[in-house]
């Protein structure tokens, strides 16, 4: 009896031990966990020593101890973590950085020899910008480390460390997130970066950098220098845009400096008595210069004209809108004169009457080119007979045209100076033009017509200048089988018809008669003498008098011959002077016998 006593007194004892025992190691680890140490020799994974683990509260397991605190057959002891807990460890931080740097040029680059800033407060917050989790300023060279306790969604935010500072435009690099500023420059999220994500296996990014342009205290603005413009304009006297030896400055013109838009009117000088002028420009910046022509008729000279050294060319615009104005030019903030502003004039004067132009003789020659070297060599005649003609320049209006003589000499006109040309008629036959301009540059020697091409037959184009009379330099020479000069038709000079010459001779005899009726004398005679004519016969040939051709007998006929033409007119004539003797006697006798 007392044996059973003290087994059961034994048994209590054991069981408040195990209950005190359970209670203290449920107040060590808080309410619904167990912990369990991972032993390095405790039967667990090597790669689990030093990792804590979590066991859920109501995970159904339970540790038996009512076996002298050991644990029932299939369970771990004490200190040994269970086969089938999943173990979770501890999140590692993750450090976020890297750069802040003075971006001097502002291109949002990291460019060399733009430094770091130091002591520039950098934050971590959350993806929704409402919880700051970490800050750091950064070191003596522009670094900067934050630390996110866990993967997730975060937010850098840069403190700009001095008002007037800006941030750089962000991803400027060409995606090169190493080289390029991550921060907002401007809107709702200015001074923070995009939200990104740190993924669950990332330990450490450096690729959040921020560019900030600095604020940079304005040197003071001095007053600005005024600008002396000049320099010259003169009397382009041969009107050819360039100031030439002997051409003088115009004094008195009127000078002007306006804004580049002609809008405002900035300062105006007049030119001296050398021609020099000058105005002001008030600040550095763009410009015009306009020129006043003095006189009605007077033109500016062409621009830009002496191959780029603007000391002696013209500058105004002669023509357009800009008539009288220079192009726009720009007066530079450390520039304090220029003097290459220049206007050229050309000067209206009266013209002089103008004289009755004299024409001028073009000439020369026209040769058989023997050998068709296009050389006037000796022995090479002239051509006679040859069709010479002078054009205008155009080959649309003949002018003038005369033939060689027989020499190969011709001469034609221009009525007055100008541009013409001259054409040579080849004459016929196998013949062509000599080769033009073979005589080494001698225009006494060679040929200048055009063998070949759309000018055969012409010359070139040549001016006759105000001060010519004569030229004697256009030659041709042609070539080949020449025909032969062809023979004047002789002229046939007609014998000139004898008018007959008659020579009356009237010797009147007037008796008296008692009864003082005059008896007229019958004895009055006429003597007419004809000369023979020549004759033309029926072939239009004029004959001389006594071969006069003859005509057959006719078939059949009397053998009589017919009266030739000459016959027949000196008996015609021969019957009118008797008659008119006639009628001249009898006139005389009736005035003899009339009274008185």
């Amino acid at each position: 009896m007392k044996a059973k006593i003290a087994n059961l007194c034994l048994v209590l004892v054991v069981v408040l031990g195990f209950s005190l025992y359970v209670t203290g190691l449920s107040r060590s680890t808080g309410p619904g966990q167990d912990v369990v140490e991972v032993a390095a020799d405790g039967g667990g994974r090597p790669e689990d020593e030093g990792v804590t683990f979590y066991a859920e509260e109501g995970d159904g397991e339970t540790v038996d101890t009512t076996s002298a605190g050991e644990p029932q057959a299939g369970e771990p002891r004490a200190g040994e973590p269970r086969a089938d807990a999943t173990p979770t460890r501890t999140p590692t931080p993750v450090n976020i950085g890297n750069f802040v740097w003075d971006d001097l040029d502002g291109d949002g680059r990291q460019d060399s020899g733009e430094l770091g800033l130091a002591g520039v407060t950098v934050q971590l917050w959350n993806a929704a910008k409402t919880q700051l989790i970490d800050q750091a300023v950064t070191n003596g060279s522009g670094n900067y480390t934050v630390v996110a306790p866990a993967p997730g969604d975060y937010r850098l935010r840069v403190l700009l460390p001095a008002a007037g500072d800006q941030f750089s435009p962000k991803d400027q690099a060409g995606g090169d997130n190493q080289l390029d500023s991550d921060i907002n420059p401007t809107g709702g999220d200015t001074g923070f970066t995009d939200v990104f994500t740190i993924a669950s296996n990332v330990i450490s990014t450096t690729v959040h950098d921020a560019g900030i342009r600095r604020f940079v205290t304005p040197t003071p603005t001095r007053t600005p220098t005024p600008i002396n413009v000049g320099n010259f304009v003169w009397d382009d006297v041969d009107g050819d845009g360039r100031q030439d030896g002997g051409e003088p400055g115009l004094a008195g013109v009127t000078v002007q400096l306006w804004n580049a838009a002609k809008t405002q009117l900035i300062d105006q000088a007049v030119t001296n008595g050398s021609g020099n002028y000058t105005v002001v420009a008030p600040v550095s910046g763009d410009y015009r210069v306009r020129v006043l022509l003095p006189a009605a008729g007077d033109q500016f000279s062409p621009k830009d004209q002496a191959g780029g050294d603007n000391l002696l060319d013209s500058d105004v615009n002669p023509t357009g809108t800009s008539t009288g104005f220079t192009d726009i030019f720009n007066l530079a903030p450390n520039v304090i004169s220029i003097t290459s502003i220049d206007a050229g004039i050309r000067r209206f004067v009266t013209p002089t009457p103008t004289r009755t132009p004299t024409p001028i003789n073009i000439g020369n020659f026209v040769w058989h080119d023997l050998d068709d070297d296009g050389r006037q060599d000796g022995g090479e005649p002239g051509l006679a007979g040859v069709t010479v003609q002078l054009w205008n320049a155009a080959k649309t209006q003949l002018i003038d045209q005369a033939v060689t003589n027989g020499s190969g000499n011709y001469t034609v006109v221009a009525p007055v100076p100008g541009d013409y040309r001259v054409r040579v008629l080849l004459s016929g036959g196998t013949n062509d033009f000599s080769p033009k301009d073979q005589a080494g540059g001698d225009n006494q020697l060679d040929s200048d017509i055009n063998p070949t091409g759309s000018d055969t037959g012409f010359t070139d184009v040549f001016t006759i200048a105000p001060n010519v009379i004569s030229t004697t330099v256009h030659d041709a020479g042609i070539t080949g089988a020449v025909d032969p000069t062809p023979t004047p038709t002789p002229t046939v000079t007609p014998t000139p018809t004898v008018t007959p010459t008659v020579t009356p001779t009237v010797t009147p005899t007037v008796t008296p008669d008692p009864s003082g009726t005059p008896t007229p004398d019958p004895t009055a005679t006429a003597t007419a003498t004809a000369s023979p004519s020549p004759s033309v016969d029926a072939d239009g040939i004029t004959r001389p008098p006594g071969s006069e051709r003859t005509t057959s007998p006719r078939a059949g006929g009397g053998g009589a011959l017919p009266r030739t033409g000459a016959t027949l007119m000196g008996q015609v004539l021969l019957a009118g002077i008797v008659v008119a003797s006639v009628g001249l006697g009898l006139t005389l006798l009736a005035r003899r016998r009339s009274p008185g």
